[in-house]
């Protein structure tokens, strides 16, 4: 009994934190400890003038928390490596992205990278679920720098893990 009161106390604690903590700006690469990512996508390519944006909505669910959702937005390249990433809080309804342009990379001319989420907070030694009205739709785009027009927009993603319930299907699908 002593140890889920604890549990249940270290997991409210946690998601206090979790909402009041000070919205964070991308970071130059640095991994952030994780299993690995609860979303990904395909590979894209990115060229001069180009901006691809990593897109998540929080779109929550009935009676669900009102907690914000935290996770880390980041762009990988093909060799895995991290390229930028971001924490961003998500709340009920609202929407967070992450933007990464050529010039942010050691590329020259052109190179393959993909968008990934995950929860910073799962981790082997400490599984802190993130909040159970989390409901998160990504998305990633790719436009011109220059005119702002979409040229490649992902909506299939590959879950990974379980901390990121997927979108409910609709009838048909």
């Amino acid at each position: 009994m002593k140890s889920s009161t604890l549990a249940l106390a270290i997991s409210v604690v946690a998601m206090g934190m979790l909402a009041f903590a000070p919205v964070l700006h991308a970071q130059q690469p640095g991994p952030i400890p994780a299993l690995g990512p609860d979303f990904t996508f395909g590979m894209v390519g990115l060229a001069p003038n180009q901006t691809a944006r990593l897109n998540v909505v929080n779109i929550g669910v009935p009676g669900g928390s009102q907690f914000p959702c935290g996770l880390v937005l980041a762009f990988i390249d093909s060799d895995g490596q991290t390229l930028k990433q971001a924490f961003v809080r998500v709340d009920r309804g609202k929407a967070a992205f992450l933007d990464l342009t050529l010039s942010e990379t050691q590329a020259q001319q052109r190179i393959q990278i993909r968008g990934i989420g995950y929860n910073p907070l799962l981790t082997p030694a400490s599984a802190i679920p993130i909040a159970a009205g989390c409901n998160l739709i990504p998305t990633l785009e790719v436009f011109s720098t220059d005119t702002g027009n979409t040229s490649v927009i992902l909506t299939e993603v590959v879950r990974v893990g379980t901390s990121i319930p997927p979108p409910p299907s609709s009838p048909g699908q």
